[in-house]
Formats: structure tokens, sequence, C-alpha cells
């Protein structure tokens, strides 16, 4: 059982089953296209150029490890691989389908609903009380480590 109430039929059911029969046609269309062997090989070199960039970067933003080695890095490889396939198999077509979906993503609509610093409250990636503590440490002490030449004026 999920632990967040349902939203809508669409973001709980139709997109997610949306998404997975997209992304099920570009990788059967890579496969169709390259081959089982190389559409292989190319999903792990996606995978080893995605997974150190993404975790050096969220993982500072404060998103687990696991999540992102295990989660989110694979999908993003199989995403990239599945666009590959689409754009082989439908052309531009497949770049209305790619971004039809992320325009009705779930994520897209969180952005719309409270802004991107509310994603962040959101998801724990920072809090209101923390952004305005360090903004008022930045506001009081200027911007350490820079030689005064390059403070801004006061």
């Amino acid at each position: 059982m999920s632990s967040h109430p349902a939203r809508t039929l669409w973001y709980d059911s139709a997109w997610p089953l949306l998404a997975g029969l997209v992304t099920a046609a570009g990788l059967v269309s890579a496969v169709v296209w390259m081959g089982l062997g190389v559409t292989a090989i190319a999903l792990a070199l996606l995978e080893l150029t995605f997974a150190p960039v993404m975790w050096s970067v969220l993982t500072d933003l404060g998103i687990p490890a696991r999540d992102v080695i295990l989660r989110i890095s694979p999908m993003w490889s199989l995403g990239s691989l599945a666009l590959v396939g689409l754009l082989n198999a439908f052309e531009m077509w497949s770049l209305l389908a790619a971004g039809f979906l992320l325009l009705t993503s779930p994520l897209v609509e969180g952005w719309s609903r409270v802004g991107t610093r509310g994603l962040l409250v959101r998801y724990g990636l920072t809090s209101a009380s923390e952004t305005d503590r360090r903004f008022a440490e930045i506001v009081t002490h200027g911007f350490p480590g820079l030689p005064d030449e390059d403070q801004p004026p006061h």
C-alpha cells in the first residue's frame, strides 16, 4: 500500500501504464534496430555514465545513495535508450510522445502545484527555515573565502 493518498486516476494508474508502454516500445525498437548484444552494451555504458554523475549530484542534494544507484540512475539509462529506439523507429514523432510524458508526469504536476522551492521542502532536500538561515548567514557574513577585491560592494 502506498504511503501517499491517491491523487487521480491519471497519476496513479494511467500515466505509469502509458510511460511503461512507451518505454517498452522504445526498448523493443532499440533491440530490433541494434540487436540484443549492442543494446545491452549501450545500456551498460549509459548506466556507467549516469550512475557516477547522478550519485555525485543527487547525494549532495540529500537523496539517499541507494535510491540513486538502484532506482534513479537505471530509470534514466533505460529512458535514454528507449528514446534512442523511439527516435530510430518513429523519428520526430517520438519527441511528441516523450514531451507529452514529461509534461504530464507526476514530477511536473508537483512543480506546477508548489514550485521548485516547495518540491525541495516537500521531499526533505531543504527546509524553509534552513534556507532562511543560510540566506541570512550569507547576507550577514558576505561571501567567505573570496578575496576582498572579489567581494560584492557593501
